[in-house]
């Protein structure tokens, strides 16, 4: 077993370090509980910067295979890493897209456009939208008599 003496830490050049930052503030607002994008992904979304440095490092002793450990992690390294985690957060969003169940607004939208498809809708009001959508799956709003068009 490798003792704590033993371990090896790669550090980031100043501008690597910079680059982590500020991709940290590009990816923060964007899990935001209500306003964010990742918002529904958040346990996965969370992690993102941290898996990008650690990318970031594995690129680097790619590149540097015997003088890596010496070297700092520069910021042409720690940006290509970036864009492999802005390319893995696309397909992440699809990914958990696809799986349901994580974005509550999409999946009742889902079911409504179903509903509309399955009974070949072609305009409704709330109130027998209301009526139809069984408990739980009911818009957040009060019935209207006002139609909706498909």
């Amino acid at each position: 077993m490798v003792g704590s003496a033993d371990l090896l830490v790669l550090t980031l050049d100043a501008d690597a370090a910079a680059a982590v930052l500020a991709f940290e503030a590009e990816v923060e607002p964007r899990l935001h509980p209500h306003s964010g994008d990742l918002a529904h992904i958040a346990d996965w979304a969370s992690k993102l910067v941290g898996a990008v440095a650690r990318v970031g490092g594995l690129l680097h002793l790619a590149a540097r295979l015997r003088d890596g450990w010496a070297l700092p992690v520069n910021e042409a390294t720690i940006t290509d890493a970036i864009a492999i985690g802005r390319y893995l957060t696309d397909h992440a969003l699809a990914t958990f897209d696809l799986m349901g169940g994580v974005d509550p607004t999409l999946d009742d939208a889902r079911y409504l456009l179903a509903w509309i498809e399955r009974n070949r809708v072609k305009s409704f009001t709330r109130r027998e939208l209301f009526t139809a959508l069984p408990r739980g799956r009911s818009p957040r709003s009060t019935p209207s008599t006002r139609p909706w068009s498909c």
